[in-house]
């Protein structure tokens, strides 16, 4: 989704500060999955996936982040599987000086079918969680999400570090005539997937994040949400609603997978294909909130008073000085972009009495804070779905 800011000139040329801000909502989980097991190798198929992919973001001070196990299961016979059995860990890492700091357990988000219960136990950066499944009768299903908490280190680790966290993730179960019969371990391998941990310095903090929302919650750039200067002339927040109820690509609630990646071109350019007099100041922000469970675009329902995607670009006056007097924010105009990019980037409205449609978010409200030179402008956006905005 990208949102431009602009401004018009004394030449009628309009000049835009560029703020992008862009949300993703498609998943990135990365699905692993072995062949279907069970005690005569095909009743029960179970699949994990680790979200997010590849990486994610070291919890904060005032934020803390998350990476979620997803694990979905199915009986495919009509006899009863017993005492399903659920493990996963996770093994935080840091190079030289070695730091002891654990990947904790957060929940467990169930999705659909048998709810498991679960237990967790840590042991200096090892956390180690069970889930009990129990029994699945024919046809049954289980699926879940396992929520680990991103380490909070007290000094925050170097790349040169390579800091990470490995989740590994297995079952057993019995096929007996009793629950009481013993599990067995039958000849599956465990999934094993290691993620890098980011944003550990302040460059990275501020320009970015990766985490899992376990159903809602908010999620931001920079230590403090919503706070600009002259070092950080951007900030984006975005607030995830919950999904319990609402019907989603992976049932009635979802775990969501998050990002925010800012960008600063270093140079005004044009904002849209469609708009060749307007001019961006260069600052973009990329935003995603996806369904984790489906690797789909999460779509919430047209109308202001359903839940809504609420964004929170933040830009500081030191990034709005390229046109003197800095404009009012009235002149400053919001670009969006689809995900995917099918069309040029359009003006955001306001919001009006219809609010956020499917590929059309709004704006919401506009706040200045402007003191002579200083202070900041902030745009409140309500959406349905990510994209990329732009100013």
């Amino acid at each position: 989704m990208r949102a431009m800011k602009c401004l018009e000139k004394e030449t009628g040329i309009r000049r835009c500060g560029r703020l992008i801000a862009t949300a993703f909502l498609a998943s990135a989980a990365a699905w692993v999955s072995g062949p279907a097991w069970a005690a005569n190798a095909t009743d029960l198929t179970i699949a994990y996936s680790i979200i997010p992919q590849a990486e994610v973001s070291v919890s904060r001070t005032n934020q803390t982040t998350h990476i979620a196990v997803h694990v979905s299961m199915q009986n495919t016979s009509t006899n009863t599987i017993n005492q399903v059995l659920v493990k996963s860990s996770s093994s935080v890492s840091v190079d030289a000086p070695a730091v002891s700091v654990p990947a904790s357990y957060d929940s467990v988000v169930s999705i659909g079918g048998v709810s498991p219960n679960c237990s967790a136990s840590t042991s200096g950066s090892l956390t180690s969680v069970t889930c009990t499944v129990g029994q699945l009768k024919g046809g049954g299903t289980s699926n879940f999400f396992v929520i680990y908490k991103s380490p909070l280190f007290p000094t925050l680790p170097t790349p040169q570090q390579h800091p990470s966290v490995t989740i590994d993730v297995s079952a057993t179960f019995s096929e007996g005539n009793s629950p009481n019969s013993p599990t067995a371990n039958f000849p599956k391998d465990p999934v094993t997937a290691t993620l890098a941990l980011i944003t550990t310095d302040t460059s990275g903090i501020d320009a970015g994040i990766k985490t899992v929302l376990a159903d809602n919650g908010t999620f931001f750039t920079g230590l403090t949400p919503n706070v600009v200067g002259p070092t950080n002339q951007f900030s984006t927040s975005v607030n995830v609603p919950t999904t319990k109820g609402l019907a989603t690509p992976s049932g009635k609630q979802t775990v969501t997978n998050n990002s925010i990646a800012e960008e600063f071109a270093g140079t005004s350019y044009a904002c849209s294909a469609q708009y060749p007099t307007y001019f961006c100041y260069g600052l973009s922000s990329t935003i995603q909130v996806l369904d984790a469970a489906t690797n789909q675009k999460l779509f919430l329902t047209d109308s202001l008073a359903g839940p809504l995607i609420t964004i929170l670009l933040t830009q500081d006056a030191s990034s709005l000085s390229a046109k003197k007097p800095i404009p009012p924010i009235g002149d400053v105009k919001i670009f969006y972009t689809p995900d995917p990019d099918t069309t040029p980037a359009q003006i955001v409205p306001d919001c009006g009495g219809a609010g956020p449609a499917k590929d059309a978010p709004c704006i919401a409200g506009r706040l200045d804070a402007l003191k002579g030179n200083k202070g900041y402008y902030q745009w409140t956006i309500f959406a349905l779905d990510n994209g990329r905005f732009s100013n």
